[in-house]
């Protein structure tokens, strides 16, 4: 079989190959059977996110078409007073969208603005680090992080109701922010991975979704969402 001309088998064999389970493939499953009928939805609230940023300092928005992902599954904690972690901030989209969703939440961005293997040589990260300080300056319920991953969990005492990771690629470092997170994450709480199906053209072995599925496995995490390019996971009490 051919699986290159077809997305969705050319996804699931990806899935399979990197060790998803079977809970993991039934989420695949759940969001292909399913897509067909939100698609119209996010590509509205996709639209509706790029009009509250279009006045914002914008290199490349890579959030937007997740936009309504992050509303349908993070619904339960918009009255709640929360704090969230992104590993990983670039200029800031993400925060301002967690900023103006979610009215009584604290906003912990934590990022090197070295750049990293997803983007590699092709952007200026002064420029981006800039553009996150002038798109987020009027946030006062926000602090900024200037280290590592690493770093900041080593000194971290604060428990988290969402983390967002969306730091290094590497399959080592991504394992790590992961573990590390679920270290520092409520119980009910909610972790979001980025770039689930990153390099899937590609033949690197050293990608974040063995990783994830790796961790997922070992954790027990309910899935609460396979979507476009992300996962939505949840740590559970037994």
């Amino acid at each position: 079989m051919n699986f290159t001309t077809s997305p969705f088998l050319y996804r699931l064999n990806f899935l399979i190959k990197h060790k998803a389970n079977i809970k993991i493939i039934l989420a695949f499953l759940k969001f292909q059977f399913l897509k067909f009928f939100y698609n119209h939805f996010r590509s509205k609230e996709k639209k509706k996110n790029k009009i509250l940023i279009k006045n914002k300092e914008v290199t490349r928005d890579d959030f937007s078409i997740y936009s309504f992902d992050w509303k349908k599954n993070l619904r339960a904690y918009k009255d709640k007073n929360i704090k969230y972690l992104e590993i990983g901030s670039f200029e800031g989209i993400s925060a301002y969208f967690i900023h103006k969703y979610f009215k009584l939440i604290e906003i912990y961005c934590v990022d090197t603005w070295e750049g990293n293997d997803e983007y590699g040589d092709e952007i200026n990260f002064q420029n981006i680090e800039l553009n996150f300080d002038k798109n987020l300056k009027d946030i006062k319920n926000l602090k900024k992080y200037k280290t590592t991953s690493d770093a900041f969990f080593k000194d971290n005492k604060e428990q988290f109701d969402i983390i967002y990771v969306d730091g290094s690629h590497k399959y080592n470092q991504v394992k790590k922010d992961l573990i590390n997170a679920l270290k520092n994450l409520k119980f009910d709480g909610i972790i979001i991975c980025d770039d689930y199906f990153w390099n899937l053209d590609g033949n690197k072995e050293d990608i974040p979704v063995q990783a994830i599925n790796e961790v997922v496995i070992e954790s027990d995490l309910k899935i609460v969402a396979i979507t476009v390019n992300q996962i939505f996971l949840k740590k559970i009490k037994f």
